[in-house]
């Protein structure tokens, strides 16, 4: 996912919590457009 290790460094975190915070970022959307019925 484009962006997540700048969004990490920019925070002072590990490249790899900016990639498990992108995961989360999709695991949250994805739950969302489900709950609300859009077909995935």
């Amino acid at each position: 996912m484009d962006g997540n290790r700048r969004w990490a460094r920019q925070r002072g975190l590990a490249e790899l919590e900016g990639h498990a915070a992108g995961v989360e970022a999709i695991r949250s959307l994805l739950r969302h457009v489900v709950r609300r019925g859009v077909p995935v």
